[in-house]
């Protein structure tokens, strides 16, 4: 009996300490980045592909393989926090307070009203005469109800509370990265002069590849930056926009026994296409957030052949 006794206090203990190991990481918050503190958000994309189109009607042979590779880093600074979100959804405390302030705004303008109505008649009457608006001012403010005009200073008082400091947006300056592509593919498309048997009389197998340094459509490896940031301090989460890589050179080289098409090597400008990028957000819920990272995937055609691939994006975000 001592002895089991003895292990449910140990087994206790063990409990107790493990609850205190997770505690801080569990309970931390996040706080906001000082002002213009240096953050990055650092985006790889890999889009690959392979595939083998041999139909048993033997009109054709296609096979392809695509392993192209970029890499992004975004040079990001922290604005000054704000009450307001710009990407988060506000929760129902935000919404509700907003209302109030809405409420409380429309109510003071109500009960203004009847006094801005007199300043004008005032204005009027005494045109630029000084000493006439100042009597005819302390004339009106006689006039008024005490409890009318506290209504009013509690109206605009009301109106006037701000929401405390919870959101923190982080604009881009300059960004660069690099790429790898690499791309292959071969075709042979059977007719009455070429078939399966001696489809090395009409193939054509292609390649496409490069590497080095990401650059603007002009050339410059320092790119703009496009990418906004937005940290929820409260709820511990963060929201970016999503930044596409830049140009990338290659070289494609076409070896053809086809009379159909011609062989020969070019210079070619890839440029990785994303429908819909105004829809995808980087969204993460990162505690702390001192960093905050995701990943994603989307089918997309590849420029070679125009066939199915996977683009999968990898996402880290660093803030000062």
């Amino acid at each position: 009996m001592k002895n089991v006794t003895g292990l449910a206090r140990i087994g206790a203990g063990l409990v107790s300490a493990a609850a205190l190991a997770v505690l801080p990481s569990a309970m931390a918050q996040a706080t906001a980045s000082k002002e213009k503190a240096a953050s990055t958000l650092t985006v790889v994309y890999e889009f690959t592909g392979s595939g083998v189109e041999k139909p048993s009607s033997n009109e054709k042979h296609v096979n392809w393989q695509i392993k192209d590779r970029y890499e992004l880093k975004v040079n990001m600074s922290a604005k000054k926090p704000s009450g307001f979100p710009a990407f988060h959804k506000q929760d129902a405390a935000g919404q509700a307070m907003e209302s109030d302030r809405a409420k409380a705004a429309a109510s003071a303008q109500k009960n203004a009203q009847p006094l801005m109505n007199e300043a004008s008649k005032i204005m009027e009457q005494c045109g630029d005469d000084e000493d006439c608006m100042m009597a005819a001012a302390m004339k009106m403010a006689q006039g008024l109800s005490p409890g009318a005009v506290a209504g009013l200073k509690s109206d605009v008082a009301k109106a006037s509370v701000m929401p405390a400091d919870r959101y923190q947006m982080f604009d881009s300056s300059t960004s660069s990265g690099t790429y790898t592509i690499d791309e292959k593919s071969y075709e042979a498309y059977f007719d009455a002069a070429c078939s399966a048997k001696n489809e090395a009389k009409c193939a054509i197998t292609k390649t496409v590849k490069g590497q080095g340094a990401l650059t603007t459509p002009d050339g410059k490896t320092t790119m703009p930056g496009t990418v906004l940031g937005e940290l929820d301090i409260q709820t511990g989460s963060v929201m970016l926009t999503f930044p596409l890589p830049g140009a990338a050179k290659a070289t494609k080289t076409i070896t053809s026994a086809s009379q159909d098409q011609k062989s020969g090597t070019e210079q070619v400008s890839y440029f990785l296409s994303v429908p819909n990028t105004q829809d995808i957000k980087l969204t993460a819920k990162c505690g702390a957030c001192k960093t905050a990272e995701g990943s994603f995937t989307k089918e997309l055609d590849d420029k070679l052949l125009g066939r199915k691939g996977t683009l999968k994006v990898s996402w880290k975000f660093t803030r000062g």
